[in-house]
């Protein structure tokens, strides 16, 4: 059921349920306001019974008759009877018309003026004091024109429900549809964008109600998707366009040499190391775009290690003086923990020991085999691991792009390097819930900081 249905059923709903108790409680007061009436009518008449017959005892019943008809509105096949009183508490009848339950004329003693229906006939009993005896006066008659009165109440009530209910449900309609308008014209926007033109947007209002803000989120899935095909495009060509160079250079090579008639074996040498080379670069960047990707699938079930950071920060300082064995890899500590546990995070080891790999890799690489610093300092809201060198820095307007994949800044394209991996290592932290930032000034040097927050175990 759609949302503009479920809103006109649910507005009909709560409004008919209001009019219900509105119209029932006019016919409950009707009924209230006609039996009220009735009542005085009744106890107008026991009073009139009681001073004609008990003061007046002489009066002929027939005469009191034809002076209610002529003067008193008659009510319909109206009845009265005069009970005794007895002083051992017995009642005698005086008139024997109507017959009333005992316990009906002890509630009359009791309650001086009791008012009772019995089998839609209406009643009311008065207790009367006359010259020392005590009399119960009952007068019964049946409210036909009040019957009727309700009666039309009630018929007219349930038409004005029904008509009510019709002017509901197409207020209900109008309402939903009104109120779903920007929605719909939300949906007929957005069905309207598609990848070829993911750079328009749905029309953002200045209301702060509930659909502007959906306008407001809609948008912004659109920029971080916008970005992330831009990123994918550029990624898939500038993969393509590193992939390409060194497959050119080895096709070239071989039809250089086949080309040839006289080939000698120092002209196959060259070719075979040459072709060696640019497999072996492809190879690499097989394997950083291979883990780039793997990076992104990850899940937190995948990091359930316990690693201790300074152990890692050691091992890959010592994988790295394999490779530089000229390299000069300094390694400080600052305010430790008692504690060495308190040094372990959950994590996967494997990646985050290619972080701390191409963390010093790039630092040797870029700064021409001059010292590396890497520091590991432990404070209560994590552990805080920077990686310095006095290389040939970053300049301050490239800073903000050189986690993207592929990027190298305009004085590290000199270096051999595909540009994947800082790009796989933000993927990696941001994995590990951890941040890195960079501070870096042009040939004074860079310092690369990881942060590892809220996973330290305290």
């Amino acid at each position: 059921m759609k949302i503009r249905s479920r809103l006109t059923l649910q507005f009909t709903g709560i409004f008919s349920v209001i009019l219900l108790l509105l119209l029932f409680s006019i016919y409950f007061l009707t009924q209230q306001m006609i039996r009220q009436e009735f009542s005085e009518r009744l106890r107008s008449r026991a009073l009139l019974r009681a001073s004609l017959h008990l003061e007046n005892q002489e009066i002929d019943q027939e005469l009191f008759d034809g002076f209610v008809k002529k003067y008193i509105s008659v009510l319909k096949d109206e009845k009265f009877e005069i009970y005794i009183l007895k002083k051992n508490k017995s009642f005698e009848e005086k008139n024997k018309k109507l017959k009333v339950d005992n316990e009906i004329l002890r509630k009359i003693i009791k309650e001086k003026d009791y008012y009772f229906v019995i089998n839609h006939r209406e009643y009311i009993g008065l207790f009367y004091d006359n010259r020392g005896e005590s009399f119960l006066i009952i007068v019964s008659a049946v409210n036909d024109f009040g019957e009727k009165q309700l009666s039309k109440t009630g018929d007219l009530l349930i038409i004005t429900f029904f008509v009510l209910l019709i002017i509901i449900s197409i207020l209900g309609i109008i309402f939903s549809k009104r109120a779903l308008l920007p929605i719909t014209i939300l949906t007929i926007k957005a069905n309207e964008i598609s990848a070829s033109n993911l750079h328009e947007r749905l029309l953002e209002v200045e209301s702060k109600d509930e659909i502007a803000e959906l306008a407001i989120t809609i948008n912004k899935l659109l920029s971080r998707l916008e970005d992330s095909f831009e990123l994918q495009k550029s990624f898939v060509s500038n993969a393509s366009h590193e992939l390409r160079t060194p497959l050119t250079s080895i096709i070239g090579n071989l039809e250089v040499i086949l080309s040839r008639e006289d080939r000698s074996k120092q002209d196959y040498e060259k070719v075979l190391q040459d072709s060696l080379q640019s497999s072996r670069q492809m190879k690499d960047l097989l394997n950083e775009l291979l883990m780039f990707a793997q990076s992104s699938i990850y899940k937190e079930s995948n990091f359930q290690e316990d690693i201790r950071l300074d152990e890692m920060l050691f091992d890959a300082s010592d994988d790295l003086k394999l490779k530089y064995p000229d390299a000069d890899i300094q390694i400080d500590f600052i305010n430790l923990p008692d504690d060495a546990e308190k040094l372990n995070i959950k994590g996967n080891k494997h990646l985050l020991l290619i972080v701390f790999l191409n963390l010093i890799d790039n630092a040797i690489k870029y700064s021409d085999n001059k010292p590396i610093k890497c520091s590991l300092e432990y404070t209560l809201r994590g552990i805080e691991i920077k990686f310095i060198d006095k290389g040939i820095g970053i300049d301050k307007n490239e800073v903000s792009k050189i986690f993207q994949p592929f990027y190298r800044a305009e004085n590290a394209r000199e270096k051999q390097g595909q540009g994947i991996g800082l790009a796989l290592i933000d993927k990696i932290l941001q994995a590990h819930k951890a941040k890195i930032k960079v501070q870096s000034e042009l040939e004074i040097g860079s310092t690369f900081t990881v942060y590892f927050p809220n996973i330290v175990k305290k």
